[in-house]
């Protein structure tokens, strides 16, 4: 069995726990120090771990990937932005441009690393 086997097999598995798991990394203590609402474009408050921007609401509220912390039922997933730029290594950069949720992000390295990696296997 070659060493490559194994690591696959725990990178998918690591994969497949986050996109389970119901907590966001952003969502900690130290990030309730950062006031969300002091950022005016999507840019700028997604540029912090802590932060999202609600297009519904036109605002930047404290979030996670998963969506705003507080409040969900205002600005729902469908209408929330985030980018946080080390979310997960990508070769594009959404994070100014608001098009592309961080869900999307993990979605597409996931199919990418399936796709260049599976047929190793």
């Amino acid at each position: 069995m070659s060493l490559i086997r194994p690591f696959s097999y725990l990178s998918i598995l690591f994969v497949l726990i986050l996109l389970k798991s119901e907590t966001s990394f952003a969502q900690s203590n130290f990030t309730e120090l950062i006031e969300c609402s002091a950022f005016a474009t999507c840019g700028e408050c997604t540029s912090h771990l802590a932060c999202g921007f609600c297009v519904t609401t036109n605002k930047c509220v404290q979030g996670g990937w998963k969506g705003p912390f507080k409040d969900p039922e205002i600005c729902t997933i469908d209408n929330w932005e985030y980018e946080y730029a080390q979310c997960f290594d990508t070769i594009f950069d959404f994070q100014k441009l608001c098009i592309s949720t961080c869900w999307n992000i993990i979605y597409f390295n996931t199919i990418l690393f399936v796709l260049l990696y599976l047929p190793m296997l």
